[in-house]
């Protein structure tokens, strides 16, 4: 019982639909210390732990990652804070499947290692996730609570629609008080909020001062009130087997003790393990919550029964039985019945039953020594002399109270079902089932006359209907369609037989049982039915459904207690046991000899029951069709003849084995045991409705079978023979088949078809030995009181393998040859009082002898077996687990149908919208749209490239536009002026076939967004009638994470991603194993859209995937199934305006456009992006700023003036078209903080015409330059840093650099010198000033001793000199140059846009 994504999602649902209500601009929770310990621990459980009913309200202990978290839910998002890298990926895998947009941030590997940077980042990411917020609201138990009328007023319209403010009654603030001067001081209290006052930290002043904060416990509490699948998942799977498992150890309480000992229990020992499981629930008491106690447990005998307030008490069973009439003798006859009441302290789970302490029948014990009991004195006659009195009385309890049953389930499937039903009109339909039924059963006198509101009946019956909450607290009159759980409740008071000696109370019968009504169910065959974009449920669908939670638990017992029945019991249990225990010993040997010659005992048996099996054929060939002349009469009496023989040879060899067995057991009795050991668990099935089955152990002997009911110890005895009873007719072996119930009689508490489980698998309940009686269920009590259906099946799937096996081999071959002992005996005698012998046939084809009424409950019995029961997965829900989880689902479904659905009209309207006829379509304006959305960076514009391509052969070039336009935030009027284009140009074309447009943009909003937009346009818009073609959704690893270090995914991926809406996804980026990762990813969350790779090759191969057929697309998208993905991942709410400026991690994400002219050096650009973030060293991600300085969010101000912290200035991606040098081709440029800036080729040829769009390109056509797009935060977006950015970055620069390098290259030696050179410098230096001791001459240079030279003695330092001045002039020529011929020049630099 894992809790699952689309749970999880739908709870937070609820939250964002408050904030939507109330006008909150988000829920936060922070529990743990940071918060005091506070609620926010409950809801953080319900919200991502699952937790469920009670567990909501307890002293809720998170996880330790958990409860380190902090969350915010706005009406759009879900932001998460989460140390722990392992419970991020936890909480990822949760919420990624079915959140529509959510981002979860947590600290990097640095910052998780010092505890110090760990502290600062948590309160960082706090600061980021309320930034932009006003008006938040907060679960913290601070308000007062509201007064009881708004309480309950709140509660009931809650309970009708799953909102607070659903019908008007009370405002959405009722749900979510604003605090007070003092509540404000103790939330300020919180440690994490304390920290948001501190200086530097969040905005200016204490938190408390920045925000209206509005207490939402009270709506918390609602939502913990109201069922949701969850909910009832953990109420199936925890809480009624717990409850069952109490009410069985209640019963074995009463029905474990020895016969005899009964008598001296009290109705406090029986109700201890239902009390003390009610008590221990109610230990753990949480700070103000008070949680009401409704309709306790308790145990209740005898006449005190029909007091609604008795409790408990510690008298014994034997002095609580009614007291004789007209007589004031303290002693009083044993009880005949108890009514037993248990509740769940821990949800409202209550149910009731009315128990019976006698089975109103009596026999002889059949096993019983007659010298024995000569000995004993003991006299059957004596021992139940005067009970025929308290028979009757218990067999007339038990008929009314069958009767009370059948009314109680018949009003609870009423209210469920009925359109409009309420519990006026379910007691009214309770009144006549219950006098009608008493009537057919025959104890009408009983009750009264009449069932209408003003009879007898009517003020006799007490009827309860009420509706409780988690807490146990009646919340309002049962509403039919409110989330809560039901219990009804039936009682008959003073239930008294009247005689000449006076009226006698016995006390009164009570039954109650706990329900839930099921949303109807809507199939994808349903909404296909129904025609395109038809929701056929909103006409009908399949009708609610009934859902008892507590119908496990048996409906009717029968044990006997306190009167000659439990003497009886005793003494027939005693007498079996000694002949089990005296038989073992022959039964061993018999098996034994049975083993040896196992091979040729299957031969005879399989003889044997092929033998029987073509006897029942022929007799059912001539119950068909009698031959018509005498030559076919003789025939049939040949053929009877024969048959007879064949049947004696072939049981003869069955019989063989039991003609040798030992003499040694009572054979006077019910013939040799068969059974070994302490015999074989069973069921038996019964045609009796408030007692479908009882299970017991079953002993088999060669002449009948004894069972022994597993609650009260009591035998039942069936001989084949005659005697105990002379009720039985015939004992078949056959098959259970299902049949199908008349529509009109249909059980509506089935909620589903019973699922393919080993039971079922076959639409039936497998092979069963069927015994049908003369007289009601062949006698077994206390079913034979309460039907007229006089079969009792054995079926063999409730038993273990092994017993089923010698069944089938052993028992009946013995049965078989018993019953054709006793028709040779009948006929031998042929006496008039000699009843007819008992038939046994095989007979796989005979019908079912119980009602299709009945299989559900036979079904449930047969799973239960603890023998040979299939694996159930709800063991305690007799429904069938398709069924439950069928439930289980619709309720989620139901509500998202309603006040949560996220389905926006115009969105509908363009996504189902049909395409028109050919000649409509030619002569009307407008035509087909395929929309290609992404990130920034996402390869969009070459998948709008490969569609146009694959459109070019049919409509022409189609136009395309890349939308925003110059960098903007992507407004609705751009998909208008986009339209208006193409339309002008397709009127000024003149082309008969109906034109394409391909629009891709480029933002971080959602697809729900940005589908109005394109809805506004297209959809009875200016522009004409436009069609939406397909929805392909570009992801690129690339741009897929706006913080690589701290594993947060960029702002608006997710919500780009939205099932229903999408018809394909194209997936890219750089690092194929990434792509493989991010691929694995989107499947989890889409896993039905297909999946294309974002190259070329790829793309081009994708036209069924890219461009989906019209009929295919409008038949997926007008499904009931895709119909209901949108309803659960659209949005609730539109995003709001300043919604995205609150995305970025190191502030507000805006984007600045740069055109400019000149050939662009893309190495040094790369090389300078690389200090801004691009790409960004996950081992070095800057840290989150702790202030919150743009406090003027939803104003267009300057960004770049809001913070000047370089700290918190970082690109998250650049990306634009450029040309490189003079003549070049057009180039894509991208680099986000995963990869570094690289270039493609721009995917978009020439003669595709461009709608909109430019690309920034000079006007002369092939001079370098282009536009640059920069997105992310802080003073990196100023226009003078851009500018400078750009204009080192120009060729220019590193021609220059290249110039000075090759001139340093130069080698200095002489030797390079040419003559001229050198001449020109010894004649400029002729006269320079020589070294001490040189002398010149004119023409020479003498040094001390007399050497002469022609160049000065200082001439290596003059050729060193002029070097230098020759390479400094070469450098200047060529940067002068270069300069002329490639430096870039910005053109234009656009204002910062909040995207």
């Amino acid at each position: 019982m894992e809790f699952n994504s689309s749970q999880a999602a739908l709870r937070i649902r609820r939250v964002q639909l408050l904030c939507v209500e109330s006008g909150l601009d988000g829920v936060l929770f922070v529990p743990g210390v940071d918060g005091r310990f506070s609620v926010c621990n409950q809801a953080m459980g319900y919200l991502f732990a699952g937790r469920s009913n009670r567990d909501t309200i307890d002293v809720v202990k998170l996880d330790d990652q958990l409860e380190n978290a902090v969350v915010l839910i706005t009406p759009t998002e879900v932001k998460l804070h989460v140390p722990d890298a392992e419970m991020r990926e936890q909480l990822q895998a949760l919420l990624v499947p079915h959140v529509t947009s959510f981002r979860i941030l947590g600290p990097t590997i640095t910052e998780a290692a010092d505890p110090d940077l760990l502290e600062e980042n948590k309160l960082a990411s706090f600061v980021h996730m309320l930034r932009g917020c006003r008006r938040l609201g907060v679960p913290c138990n601070l308000a007062p609570p509201p007064s009881p009328s708004s309480a309950s007023a709140l509660g009931h319209q809650h309970a009708q629609k799953g909102s607070p403010a659903s019908n008007g009654a009370a405002s959405p603030q009722s749900a979510a008080p604003k605090l007070g001067a003092e509540q404000l001081l103790a939330l300020e209290q919180w440690p994490l909020l304390q920290a948001y006052g501190l200086e530097g930290v969040g905005r200016s002043g204490f938190f408390t001062m920045n925000f209206q904060v509005y207490d939402v416990q009270p709506y918390m509490q609602l939502l913990y009130g109201n069922l949701d699948g969850r909910s009832l998942e953990v109420l199936v799977s925890e809480a009624v087997p717990t409850l069952r498992q109490h009410w069985d150890e209640m019963l074995q309480a009463l029905g474990g003790k020895a016969a005899g000992q009964r008598s001296g229990l009290s109705e406090r020992q029986v109700a201890e393990p239902l009390s003390g499981f009610f008590a221990y629930g109610l230990l753990r008491a949480v700070n103000g919550v008070e949680q009401s106690v409704t309709l306790p447990p308790r145990v209740i005998f005898g006449p005190r029964s029909s007091e609604d307030s008795a409790r408990s008490e510690a008298l014994p069973l034997a002095r609580c039985g009614p007291r004789p009439p007209n007589t004031d003798s303290p002693a009083a006859e044993a009880p005949l019945h108890m009514v037993v009441e248990a509740a769940d302290p821990r949800s409202p789970l209550r149910v009731a039953r009315t128990y019976f302490l006698a089975r109103g029948h009596v026999v002889k014990d059949v096993f019983a020594d007659p010298d024995e009991e000569a000995e004993e004195g003991y006299s059957f006659d004596v021992a139940t002399a005067g009970w025929r009195g308290p028979s009757e009385e218990v067999v007339m309890m038990m008929r009314t109270y069958t009767a009370l049953v059948e009314a109680a389930r018949a009003s609870m499937s009423h209210f469920a079902t009925v359109e409009g039903a309420t519990a006026l009109s379910a007691k009214a339909v309770a009144l006549e089932v219950l006098s009608r039924s008493a009537e057919q059963l025959g104890v009408s006198g009983v009750l009264g006359a009449g069932g209408g509101g003003g009879s007898p009946l009517a003020s006799r019956l007490r009827f309860i209907l009420i509706q409780m909450d988690h807490v146990n607290r009646v919340t309002a009159p049962a509403v039919r369609g409110s989330r809560q759980l039901k219990i009804l409740r039936l009682s008959l008071p003073d239930i008294a037989v009247r005689s000449s000696a006076g009226s006698k109370l016995l006390g009164g019968l009570v039954y109650g049982d706990t329900f839930l009504e099921i949303p109807p169910s809507y199939t994808s065959s349903e909404g296909e039915a129904a025609g395109t974009g038809v929701w056929s449920g909103k006409a009908g669908g399949s009708g609610w459904r009934l859902l008892v939670l507590t119908e496990g638990v048996p409906s009717l017992e029968a044990i006997p207690a306190g009167g000659c029945e439990e003497q009886l019991a005793a003494r027939a249990l005693r007498s079996l046991s000694r002949v089990v225990e005296g038989g073992a010993g022959a039964a061993a040997s018999l098996r034994t000899a049975a083993l040896a010659s196992q091979r040729d005992f299957e031969r005879r048996a399989a003889a044997a029951a092929a033998e029987s099996q073509a006897l029942a054929a022929r007799l059912r060939e001539r119950r068909l069709g009698t031959p018509s002349t005498a030559e076919g009469a003789g025939d049939v009496e040949d053929l009877e003849d024969n048959d007879a023989e064949a049947e004696e040879e072939a049981v003869a060899a069955a019989a063989a084995a039991a003609a040798s067995a030992p003499a040694s057991l009572p054979l006077e009795a019910m013939g040799r045991l068969l059974t070994l050991g302490g015999g074989d668990e069973a069921v038996l099935l019964t045609g009796a409705p408030s007692c479908p089955a009882l299970s017991g152990t079953l002993y088999c002997f060669s002449a009948g079978l004894v069972f022994v009911e597993a609650v009260s110890r009591a035998l039942w005895v069936l001989d084949l023979r005659g005697g105990v009873g002379e009720g039985l007719e015939a004992v078949t072996m056959q098959q259970l088949p299902f049949q199908q119930q008349p529509a009109a009689r249909r059980d509506p508490r089935v909620v589903a078809e019973p699922a393919a489980t080993p039971v079922a698998t076959s639409r039936g309940l497998g092979e069963a030995v069927v015994f049908r009686g003369t007289t009601p269920a062949c006698g077994l009590p206390p079913v034979c009181h309460l039907t007229s259906n006089t079969h009792v099946a054995l079926p063999l799937e409730a038993m273990s393998p092994a017993a089923r096996r010698f069944l089938i081999q052993s028992v009946l071959p013995a049965w078989n040859q018993t019953c054709r002992e006793a028709a040779t005996a009948a006929t031998e005698s042929r006496s008039e009082t000699h009843r007819s012998p008992v038939s046994y046939f095989k007979d796989m084809d005979a019908p079912n002898p119980f009602p299709a009424a009945l299989h559900r409950a036979h079904t449930f019995a047969i799973q239960s077996s603890a023998a040979g029961g299939a694996v159930k997965t709800w063991s305690a829900i007799v429904a069938d687990d398709d069924a439950v989880r069928s439930a289980i689902e619709g309720l989620d479904a139901e509500e998202l149908r309603g006040l949560m659905s996220g389905l926006d009209p115009s969105v509908e309207a363009l996504l189902l919208q049909p395409p028109l006829p050919g000649a409509a379509a030619t002569a009307a304006p407008g035509g087909a749209v395929t929309l290609v959305v992404g990130l920034p960076g996402a390869d969009q514009v070459s998948v709008a490239a490969a569609i146009a391509s694959m459109l070019e052969e049919e409509v022409g070039p189609p136009g395309v536009a890349l939308l925003p336009p110059a960098g903007e935030r992507l407004r609705e009027e751009h998909f208008e002026v986009a339209l208006e284009r193409a339309t002008a140009m397709q009127l000024s074309s003149r082309r008969q076939q109906q034109p394409h447009l391909v629009i891709a943009t480029s933002s971080y909003l959602g697809l729900m967004e940005q589908l109005r937009m394109l809805a506004a346009a297209a959809v009875g818009g200016a522009a004409g009638r436009w069609r939406l073609a397909a929805v392909v959704v570009c992801v690129s690893d690339d741009v897929s994470y706006e913080e690589p270090g701290r594993s947060a995914i960029a702002g608006g991926l997710l919500a780009q991603l939205l099932p229903g809406f999408v018809d394909c996804v194209v997936v890219g980026g750089s690092n194929t194993a990434k792509v493989s990762e991010l691929s694995e990813s989107l499947s989890h969350r889409l896993p039905e859209v297909p999946q294309v790779r974002s190259s070329r090759t790829q793309l081009l191969r994708a036209r069924a995937e890219l461009l989906p057929p019209r009929a295919d697309r409008a038949t997926r998208l007008s499904s009931q199934r895709a119909m209901s993905a949108r309803e659960a991942w659209a949005p609730i709410a539109a995003a709001p305006s300043a919604a995205a400026a609150t995305g970025g991690l190191l502030g507000p994400l805006c984007a600045t456009r740069v055109v400019f002219e000149g050939s662009l050096d893309v190495a040094l650009l790369r090389d300078a992006l690389v200090p801004l973030g691009i790409p960004q060293d996950p081992r070095k991600a800057p840290r989150l700023p702790l202030g919150d300085k743009d406090e003027d969010w939803d104003r267009r101000t300057p960004v770049v003036a809001a913070n000047t912290d370089n700290s918190s200035s970082s690109l998250v991606c650049v990306s634009g078209c450029v040309r490189l040098s003079q003549g070049a081709g057009v180039s894509e440029l991208q680099g986000s903080r995963q990869v570094a800036l690289r270039v493609k080729e721009w995917p978009l040829r020439g003669d595709i015409p461009l709608v909109m769009g430019s690309l920034g390109l000079p006007a002369n056509g092939k001079a370098p330059g282009g536009e640059l797009l920069f997105v992310g935060s802080g003073p990196t977006l100023e226009s003078e840093r851009l500018r400078a950015l750009l204009e080192r970055c120009g060729t220019s620069a590193n021609s220059a650099a290249a110039s000075v390098s090759a001139a340093a290259d130069v080698v200095a030696t002489a030797a390079q010198l040419t003559a001229a050179q050198r001449a020109a410098i010894r004649a400029a230096h002729l006269w320079d000033p020589l070294p001490e001791g040189y002398c010149f001459n004119g023409t020479q240079y003498f040094d001390a001793f007399g050497d002469a030279s022609l160049e000065h003695p200082y001439m290596a330092r003059f050729i060193s000199e002029w070097w230098s001045d020759q390479r400094a002039k070469e450098v200047a020529r060529e940067a002068q140059r270069e300069s002329e011929r490639g430096a870039v020049r910005v053109v234009r630099v656009s204002s910062t846009i909040r995207l």
